[in-house]
C-alpha cells in the first residue's frame, strides 16, 4: 500500500481503494473480468486482520455472504461481471426489498463490447427491478470516490447501492488522490425480524417492496454535488452523458472549442428528473450518451413529455448511436456534428486501427502450450472416431472457462455455449428430444463447482443416456488461476479441505464414475469410450493440473532426426491435430519449440511415425532444468507422469 495521496489504479482496484478507506470489513466476489481486478486488490489487505476477502463458489453465494454481513452490521462488498449478475439476481432482488443495516454496494462491471465474451448486457436493468439506488463512475478516480460514498449512502438510507462500471472504466489506469484506509471496530449484532427478513407472507413482501420504493426515494436528497447540470445560455444544444462517454464529450468540447449545456449523469436510479428538466427548458436540442440500452434516454422522453417541454431528443432511438457496442471519441464527435450540423474532424483513431489490422497476425483462440484440457479433447475425439461415430454428428455440448476453446480448431468438439454449468442440462434436454445417437457434455471444475452439480443431479434423476467429462485443473484459470473448493487452499494460500469431483459424482447418484490422467492418452480414450457405451450418465474426471501454475520440471521432446517425413503424409498431425503453438511446420517437416514446449507428449501420441520423442540429452536437460530453477526458486525435478 503507497505512503503517499496518489496511487496509479484502475478502476477495478479504485473500487476496491475506495471500499477500503469506507472500512470494508467483508468482501467477496467470483473471478470474471472485467471486475476480477477488484478482489485481487483487497486479497493481500485481508492478510492484516481488519479485512476478510474470499472468492466465493459462485455470485449466488458471494451476494449472500455479503449480505449477511451487512445484516450483522459491518460494510460489505461484492464484486463480479454483468453475466454474473444474472447468477445472483434472485438473491438480490430479496436482499434489496428487505434493506440493509451496515453498507453494502454491490459492484458490477459490464463488459460493453464483450470483450471478454458473453451476452452484451446492461444491468441497470436490475436497478429498476430492484429498486436499487445505482452510481456510475466515469473513470478510476469517481470509481474510488463513488465507491466510498456509496457504503456512506447505503447506511444512511439502508438500502444496498449498485456501483456499474463497465469494460473501459474498470481496465483504465489513472493516477487517483486516495485517503487513508479505516478499519472500522463494529459489534456485530443481528436481531430476529422475520417481517423484514423473509419472504414467507405475502403481506410482507408488499411491505418490503413499498419501503425499497420509500428507501430509493429518499437517496435523492443526499446525492448532494453529484448529477453537476451546466447551462451555456448562448447556446441551444444540450448533451446529457453517463460515465466513459463523459470523458470522450469533454475532450470534443475543449478541442472544438464549443460551448453547451451539459448534464452529467452520476446516479442512474434515482434520476435527477428535476436536472433534466431545467436542461430541457434551456434548449432546443439534446444529445443522450450512454453505452448500451437507452435506458436515460427513454426516460428524459418521459420527462419532457410530462412537463410539457419539446426539445429534439437524440441518441440510439432516431440511430444516432448504436445501441451495441461501446462509444469512441469519433463516434461521439460524430453525433454532436450531427447536431451542431457541423463535420467532425478526420477519425484519426481509426486511420490508426486499419492501419494496425494490416499489421496484426491473424491468432487462432487456442490452449496454451501443455494444457490438459488440449489432450482431453483430443482424447475425446479419438475416442468418437475409433468407435465409429460422425464426427460432424456426435455433439458435445460447452461451458464457461477455457473449456470452451474446444470449440476451436482443431478439436472442433463443443457445439454450444450458454452459462455457467449449462452444458450438462442442454445435453439432458437434447436428449429428451428424441436425439438417440450418443451426446457429451464438456466442463471445466469451476464451472461444475459454481453451477454444474444442479445439472448433473439433473441428469442422473431423468435416467438419460449421457456421458459427462469434467476438466478438472485445480484452479479457474482463465481469469487468472483463483483458488475453487477444489484446489485445497483459499484465497489466501491457507490450506483448507479439498473439494473431490469423482465424490460429489457418485454422491450425485452416478453409477459410472471413471478419474483418468488426460496425459496418459491411451487409457483416457479408453475411458471416454466406455463411458459413451454406458447405458445411463456417465462420468469421466480428468484430473491434470494447469500448465502455468504446474510446479513439476518438464523435459521437452524433440523430433527425431531422419523419422520426420519431408513429404509430410501424415498430414503434420503433431500440429493440426494437437493445434499446439509449440510445433512449427517447416519445409522439412515438423519442428518442436524447446522454449515452448511443456512436455505434455500430445505430439507424440499423435505422431503415426513414432518421429517424437523425449530430448534426453545433457545440454537439452541441464537448459531445460536451470530455466525451471530460476522460474520456480526449486531445485525439486519431479518429472511430468504419464
Amino acid at each position: 500500500m503507497s505512503t503517499s495521496n496518489r496511487m496509479y489504479l484502475t478502476g477495478d482496484q479504485a473500487v476496491a481503494r475506495g471500499a477500503l478507506e469506507a472500512g470494508v470489513a467483508v468482501a467477496t466476489g467470483y473471478p470474471g473480468n472485467p471486475s476480477t481486478r477488484a478482489i485481487d486488490f483487497l486479497l493481500p489487505h485481508a492478510h492484516k486482520g481488519s479485512l476478510y476477502a474470499e472468492w466465493s463458489v459462485n455470485e449466488k453465494v458471494a451476494v449472500e455472504v455479503a449480505a449477511g454481513a451487512a445484516w450483522a452490521g459491518q460494510r460489505s462488498l461484492v464484486a463480479m461481471k454483468m453475466s454474473g449478475l444474472n447468477v445472483a439476481a434472485d438473491s438480490l432482488l430479496s436482499i434489496a426489498h428487505s434493506g440493509t443495516r451496515g453498507g453494502l454496494v454491490i459492484y458490477v462491471a459490464d463488459d460493453v463490447n464483450a470483450y471478454y465474451g458473453m451476452v452484451e448486457q446492461d444491468s441497470r436493468y436490475y436497478a429498476l427491478m430492484a429498486c436499487l439506488p445505482t452510481l456510475m463512475p466515469a473513470d478510476p478516480q469517481e470509481a474510488k470516490d463513488l465507491a466510498r460514498f456509496a457504503f456512506q449512502l447505503s447506511e444512511v438510507v439502508g438500502t444496498p447501492i449498485l456501483l456499474r462500471s463497465t469494460t473501459n472504466i474498470a481496465n483504465a489506469f489513472q493516477d487517483v488522490t486516495v485517503e487513508e484506509p479505516q478499519a472500522l471496530i463494529r459489534e456485530a449484532t443481528f436481531q430476529r425480524q422475520p417481517e423484514i427478513y423473509t419472504k414467507a407472507i405475502s403481506s410482507w413482501c408488499v411491505t418490503q417492496h413499498q419501503n425499497a420504493l420509500e428507501r430509493l426515494s429518499q437517496v435523492a436528497s443526499h446525492l448532494g454535488p453529484l448529477n453537476p447540470l451546466k447551462i451555456a445560455p448562448s447556446s441551444p444544444y444540450g448533451v446529457i452523458a453517463c460515465g466513459l462517454p463523459w470523458q470522450y464529450l469533454q475532450e470534443v468540447v475543449s478541442s472544438w472549442g464549443i460551448a453547451l449545456s451539459t448534464l452529467k449523469v452520476d446516479s442512474f436510479s434515482p434520476l435527477p428528473e428535476d436536472k433534466i428538466a431545467a436542461l430541457l427548458r434551456e434548449v432546443k436540442d439534446v444529445l443522450v450518451l450512454e453505452e448500451l440500452e437507452p435506458l436515460v434516454e427513454d426516460q428524459t422522453k418521459k420527462i419532457a413529455w410530462e412537463r410539457g417541454l419539446s426539445p429534439r431528443i437524440r441518441g440510439k432511438g432516431d440511430n444516432t448511436l448504436p445501441r451495441t457496442g461501446d462509444y469512441s471519441l469519433e463516434m461521439i464527435a460524430g453525433a454532436l456534428g450531427k447536431m451542431l450540423n457541423r463535420a467532425p474532424p478526420p477519425r484519426k483513431q481509426e486511420e490508426v486501427l486499419q492501419r494496425a489490422r494490416t499489421l496484426s497476425v491473424a491468432r487462432k483462440l487456442e490452449f496454451c502450450p501443455g494444457c490438459p484440457h488440449r489432450v482431453t479433447y483430443y482424447a475425446i475425439n479419438q475416442a468418437i472416431e475409433q468407435l465409429g461415430l460422425p464426427r460432424e454428428e456426435t455433439i458435445t455440448t460447452g461451458d464457461i472457462g477455457c473449456t470452451i476453446i474446444g470449440m476451436s480448431e482443431p478439436q472442433n468438439t463443443c457445439w454450444t455455449e450458454v452459462a455457467m454449468g449449462a452444458s450438462i442440462p442442454l445435453a439432458q434436454g437434447m436428449k429428451l428430444s428424441g436425439i438417440d445417437r450418443p451426446l457429451l457434455a464438456a466442463i471445466g471444475d469451476g464451472t461444475f463447482y459454481h453451477a454444474g452439480i444442479p445439472g448433473l443431479l439433473n441428469a442422473v434423476q431423468s435416467g438419460v443416456n449421457l456421458t459427462i467429462i469434467v476438466m478438472d485443473n485445480s484452479y479457474i484459470a482463465m481469469t487468472g488461476h483463483q483458488p475453487h473448493p477444489g484446489t485445497g487452499r483459499n484465497p489466501l494460500g491457507e490450506k483448507r479441505p479439498t473439494a473431490d469431483i469423482v465424490s460429489l459424482a457418485l454422491a450425485c447418484g452416478v453409477q459410472h464414475v471413471t478419474p483418468v490422467n488426460p496425459f496418459r492418452v491411451t487409457a483416457t480414450v479408453e475411458a471416454i469410450e466406455r463411458a459413451i457405451k454406458y447405458p445411463g450418465v456417465a462420468v469421466v474426471v480428468a484430473q491434470a493440473e494447469c500448465a502455468y501454475t504446474d510446479r513439476r520440471f518438464h523435459l521437452p521432446y524433440r523430433v527425431k532426426e531422419g523419422r520426420c517425413p519431408a513429404d509430410k503424409s501424415c498430414g503434420v498431425a503433431c500440429l493440426y491435430q494437437v493445434g499446439c503453438t509449440g510445433v512449427e511446420e517447416r519445409d522439412s517437416g515438423a519442428v518442436i519449440l524447446e522454449k515452448q514446449c511443456r512436455g505434455c507428449g500430445l505430439c507424440a501420441a499423435a505422431c503415426p511415425h513414432n518421429a517424437i520423442g523425449r530430448d534426453y540429452s545433457w545440454p537439452t536437460v541441464k537448459q531445460a532444468a536451470s530455466r525451471y530453477w530460476r522460474s520456480r526458486g526449486s531445485r525439486t525435478i519431479v518429472p511430468m507422469e504419464h
